[in-house]
């Protein structure tokens, strides 16, 4: 299988961002006209902080925009690594855990009033057949997409899977680790994983502690080490809530940031297939301090509403001031919004972007569609306040520098769209909606047999 190479998709990017605002195109288009805004009357007050400056609604001229859905060239391009061939390498292998002496204790199973474990039919056949590995998790770091394989299809844990590396340049797949056995350093395969300074770090859902645990693996020397020094699980006293922890890349930077959070526990919500407990309502951030190898708190806020955000090596977070209203606040200025209830995106010191989901929980619990999807993008400069509808697009969105990928993460069906807010215009992207993540500035989605890569810069 030839592959392109990495080095001169980066370069067809550079010269297609660079002609974005010259490209003319004659595909036909889709236009997608957004309700009313929700409105709110009275005047809205801000906290006082120390920082440079205040912003208000009444600061921002509001424009809604007819959101335009284009089918020609996106200004930014993807490409495509076929993985089958390299799962059919792998071959199939029989999990530990299928053992005679041992395949009841994680076989699922129920009872009827506590009497003997049912188990499904399939179970016979799943116990004597080989499993061929199956994609969980993804990084990418120097120039290597790096993704975890799982070959246990009996209890879809950690007792036989694989670390493997595609070197974009060579071309060339690499097996780093492999697992056989009941004890796995790593909890789960349910969970992020992330790159930096020579190591794997994954974010793994641990059933001892119902939460989240962080680990780290040494490429070169193959060991795994516990990351948050015995501090998983922590709850968070008064709340009764147990917390999770989040792993973050932090976009174009080489910064590895986890928060531990804890969660209002109002509805859930599920992106990529993770569980959250509602809202985060208090964080903790810890960053890696890349001289030592050890985690530091550097920030710490018990009144947020939502996940706080790093934007240019700087973090952002929204509350509810004693107005009851949303308002954002980063190191140079807190902006005062008229909603009650509002996501924050994005905030830097030009823009800041915030998002309203109303999910329809009637349709599944765990797999909520949404009813409606605003996004509000406030220019600080122009003093303009942009407001689309999304709903048809997704209500996930991850940033780049010219505009705003918008995708739905719930499975392989959806799709990816390029949003560029100053025109109204999104295209559709050649990549999978499902797993789609931010590492640094690369932008990976995958399949069950095939990863996509865009560089954003």
């Amino acid at each position: 299988m030839k592959y392109m190479k990495f080095a001169a998709v980066l370069l067809a990017l550079v010269m297609a961002a660079g002609c974005s605002d010259k490209k003319k195109t004659d595909s036909s288009s889709e236009e997608i006209k957004g309700e009313p805004i929700e409105t709110v009357s009275d005047e809205t007050e801000t906290k006082p902080y120390s920082g440079s400056s205040e912003y208000s609604e009444s600061d921002f001229s509001e424009i809604p925009v007819s959101l335009t859905v284009n089918d020609g060239e996106a200004p930014i391009n993807s490409i495509k690594i076929e993985i089958q061939p390299v799962l059919e390498m792998l071959g199939e292998r029989m999990s530990p855990c299928k053992a005679d002496d041992v395949w009841q204790q994680y076989a699922p199973s129920w009872s009827i009033d506590g009497g003997e474990p049912q188990y499904d039919p399939y179970i016979d056949e799943v116990l004597k057949t080989p499993a061929s590995a199956k994609i969980k998790m993804c990084a990418f770091g120097d120039n290597v997409l790096y993704f975890l394989v799982s070959f246990d299809d009996l209890c879809d844990n950690m007792h036989d899977w694989a670390i493997c590396g595609y070197d974009m340049e060579t071309e060339k797949y690499s097996e780093i680790f492999t697992y056989e056995g009941l004890e796995s350093p790593i909890s789960s395969p349910v969970g992020t994983m992330r790159y930096a300074d020579g190591k794997l770090w994954f974010k793994c859902y641990n059933d001892d502690i119902q939460g989240y645990s962080l680990y780290s693996f040494d490429i070169e020397s193959g060991s795994f080490e516990d990351a948050f020094d015995g501090k998983n699980g922590e709850i968070y006293e008064g709340y009764g809530i147990d917390n999770t922890i989040d792993a973050i890349l932090n976009a174009g930077e080489n910064r590895l940031v986890f928060a531990d959070y804890s969660f209002d526990g109002n509805g859930v919500s599920t992106v990529n297939n993770e569980f959250r407990k509602g809202r985060a309502i208090k964080a903790v951030l810890y960053e890696l301090d890349h001289d030592t190898g050890k985690f530091s708190e550097i920030f710490s806020n018990d009144n947020i509403y939502g996940d706080p955000v790093f934007c240019n090596g700087r973090i952002a977070y929204a509350y509810r001031n004693d107005k009851n209203k949303i308002a954002v606040h980063t190191e140079n200025y807190t902006l005062t919004t008229k909603f009650r209830s509002a996501d924050l995106v994005y905030a830097d010191d030009k823009t800041v972007v915030l998002k309203q989901v109303d999910y329809n929980y009637s349709a599944s619990e765990y797999d909520p569609t949404p009813d409606k999807v605003l996004l509000f993008v406030y220019d600080l400069e122009k003093h303009t306040k942009l407001t689309f509808d999304v709903t048809k697009l997704g209500s996930q969105f991850i940033m780049t520098d010219g505009g705003i990928i918008i995708y739905q993460g719930t499975n392989f069906m959806e799709k990816l769209y390029y949003l560029i807010p100053e025109s109204g215009m999104a295209f559709l992207l050649n990549m999978s909606d499902y797993s789609a993540e931010s590492h640094g500035n690369v932008i990976i989605s995958r399949t069950y047999t095939d990863f996509y890569i865009a560089d954003t810069k």
